[in-house]
């Protein structure tokens, strides 16, 4: 994963599964922008947005980030928890896009692991 800062360290751009995710963040938190996320999937945004804003554990929110012309709007963004239990839910996609669904899974599924493994000490992993 790559990611690219803006000079205003407010906006990024994260290279991931191939595609470039668009990132704000909120008092040094980051917050995904979700738009670019549900159309590289295939999906609808307005339908995936209201399936997402009626699950209980999505933390959502309208924050400030790049439009693809540069001027800045607000745009709904979910934290990166919300993203992975999304992400780990969703199995309905166009039948093209399981190709790619399963990249964004996989992908996912490394950048865990490599927190976790940079996270835990040797001493922090054993087992009471």
């Amino acid at each position: 994963m790559e990611r690219i800062i803006d000079p205003s360290g407010q906006n990024a751009t994260v290279s991931f599964a191939d595609a470039l995710i668009p990132v704000t963040y909120d008092h040094g938190r980051p917050r995904i922008v979700m738009k670019h996320i549900f159309t590289d999937l295939g999906l609808d945004y307005s339908s995936a947005l209201k399936d997402l804003k009626s699950k209980a554990w999505a933390e959502l929110a309208l924050h400030a980030a790049h439009a693809d012309d540069g001027r800045k709007i607000r745009m709904q963004t979910a934290t990166p928890g919300t993203f992975l239990i999304w992400l780990t839910r969703l199995t309905k996609v166009p039948k093209e896009m399981k190709p790619r669904l399963a990249r964004y899974q996989r992908e996912t599924m490394l950048a865990l692991t490599e927190h976790a493994n940079q996270a835990f000490t040797p001493q922090e992993r054993k087992l009471p």
